[in-house]
């Protein structure tokens, strides 16, 4: 077999064999005459005129030494230099190495370097000194302070965070502006002061106050209230000033009871309001006088009626009666009779009765009065009514339709027929009514419209 050559990558040296890159291991012998690092030479001194060469390698620690000989010293060796042969022309032996001395950092400021720590040499001018620059100054801004009246002002300046360094510029305090006050006295409720000084710029003041004097109190008693005046509680008031306790009481005002007086047929009635405290009156309420009611009206021989109050006043009144005419029959047979529908007087002597009756208005509105109905047998067999109003025995005159309501008994058994003044006679037709419990009524209608005649005269017709 046929081995292949190595190939030397790395050659043999005192401390390994070469190496082969291809098999990637060493091969051969040391080689102890290849020394490996960086080879230092110093001189050993063997007399004081010959000197041993000494080869020291760094990575191997192989010290070699040469030949001794014998230097002659041109320059002495210094801190950082070996002693110089001059016949062999090379440094031989030791430098001195330097004599340090350390200094210490010096910090820099605003204005002025600094340096760091460093060494020197105390033989030579070997020096590890590095400066530090001026920092210049760190400003800080502040702003103006104008001047008061005790205290100084300033300029806007600038100062340093690290130094002194500033350009701060006072500006002298202003001293008072002086304004001169009044003094003022003091009251019961408010202080007063000396007169005094203050400052128009700031709060400086001379004032000195006075204590408030405190009422001086005058009592005053009470006085009651009456229905028209008013009173007040028992108060105080200040001779000096307004103040006061003064608490009005109202007036009471009138407690009045009422006493009513009723009218009478000549007299108007009234209520009279009269205080219960002061007596004080008043009348309000009027009612007119009632005027005289007159009773049923009774004839007189002479042609006249007379009726006497009703309210018992004790006053009659007498007036002419009120006759009125109409014709019963037709032609020669036609028989005129007269009567008088206030008292019922007729020309025969036999008078017709009052009877009770009430009176509505249809349309228009009934007259002053009253109504009065009257109903009676003649001499001569015939039944009349008559139906009017009077006031105070005198006829008054009604308009429109008027419906007359009276017991329907009267009327049981016979027809009505209106008489007129003409002597013509026209049927009155009537209704009966009776309400549960109540008395049976009959009603007919009698139209005044367009009448002359305040009378209507009704002929009673028996039912064959």
């Amino acid at each position: 077999m046929q081995y292949k050559a190595h190939t030397q990558t790395t050659a043999a040296t005192c401390t390994q064999a070469a190496y082969c890159g291809d098999c990637k291991s060493s091969y051969g012998e040391k080689n102890t005459n290849n020394h490996v690092g960086t080879p230092t030479t110093t001189y050993v001194k063997t007399s004081e005129t010959q000197h041993t060469p000494k080869t020291t390698y760094s990575d191997c620690e192989h010290t070699v030494y040469g030949d001794p000989s014998a230097h002659t010293q041109t320059t002495a060796a210094t801190c950082t230099e070996s002693a110089y042969c001059g016949d062999c022309k090379k440094s031989y032996g030791d430098a001195l190495s330097h004599a340090t001395v350390t200094h210490s950092a010096k910090a820099p400021t605003c204005t002025s370097g600094g340096w760091y720590a460093y060494t020197t040499c105390s033989r030579c001018t070997y020096s590890t000194y590095r400066a530090r620059p001026a920092l210049g100054h760190s400003l800080e801004q502040h702003s103006a302070q104008a001047p008061t009246c005790t205290a100084v002002g300033w300029e806007a300046y600038e100062t340093c965070t690290r130094c002194s360094y500033s350009t701060y510029r006072e500006i002298t305090a202003l001293g008072h502006a002086t304004v001169t006050h009044s003094a003022q006295a003091p009251t019961c409720t408010a202080i007063g002061w000396e007169a005094y000084d203050t400052c128009s710029r700031c709060d400086w003041t001379t004032y000195r106050e006075i204590t408030a004097l405190g009422h001086d109190i005058v009592a005053h008693a009470a006085k009651a209230p009456t229905c028209t005046a008013i009173g007040w509680e028992a108060y105080e008031t200040c001779s000096r000033c307004d103040l006061t306790t003064y608490k009005e009481l109202a007036a009471l005002g009138h407690s009045y009871r009422a006493g009513t007086t009723a009218p009478t047929c000549t007299r108007a009635g009234y209520t009279t309001h009269t205080c219960t405290r002061c007596r004080a009156s008043y009348r309000d309420g009027a009612v007119a006088a009632l005027g005289h009611w007159y009773g049923e009206w009774t004839p007189n021989a002479d042609g006249t009626s007379t009726a006497e109050c009703r309210r018992g006043c004790g006053r009659a009144r007498t007036v002419d009666c009120a006759s009125v005419g109409r014709l019963l029959g037709a032609g020669d047979a036609a028989l005129e009779v007269t009567l008088c529908p206030v008292c019922g007087e007729t020309g025969d002597g036999a008078p017709l009765a009052l009877v009770e009756a009430l009176a509505e208005a249809l349309t228009e509105e009934l007259p002053a009065g009253e109504v009065v109905v009257r109903m009676g047998a003649l001499a001569g067999g015939e039944t009349l009514m008559s139906v009017a109003f009077e006031h105070g025995g005198v006829l008054t005159q009604p308009t429109g339709q008027v419906r007359i309501t009276l017991p329907a008994a009267l009327l049981e058994g016979y027809t009505l027929s209106l008489l007129g003044e003409d002597g013509t006679e026209t049927e009155l037709l009537y209704e009966v009514t009776q309400a549960d419990g109540e008395e049976t009524l009959a009603s007919f209608v009698v139209d005044y419209t367009d009448a002359l005649s305040p009378v209507r005269v009704i002929r009673l017709v028996p039912v064959e």
